[in-house]
């Protein structure tokens, strides 16, 4: 059984373009994610999603995620990117 302090669920904002709704915006974005988490913190905690095609923009993404949502960890899908885990546009995030 999870203990209180330790989330047993995670949520993620969708950012690669298969995960993205019609209309080519994130499904659901990072702000909400932070929301959900927040109403919920012993359920969930937030996982940050960043657009890899923009590396400037996703470090900063990144960086406000951590510092200013509370989020917790990266969402790295290699599969959605075509990228493998390994790729350079991986490192500085």
């Amino acid at each position: 059984m999870p203990t209180r302090s330790a989330p047993n669920f995670r949520i993620s904002a969708p950012t690669a373009p298969s995960a993205r709704s019609r209309d080519g915006k994130a499904a659901i974005t990072n702000d909400e994610v932070a929301t959900i988490a927040d109403r919920y913190p012993d359920r969930f905690a937030g996982v940050a999603a960043v657009d890899l095609t923009r590396p400037m923009h996703a470090v900063r993404e990144l960086r406000r995620c951590v510092r200013d949502l509370g989020f917790r960890a990266l969402r790295v899908v290699p599969w959605l990117w075509d990228l493998p885990p390994s790729d350079r546009r991986y490192y500085p995030l």
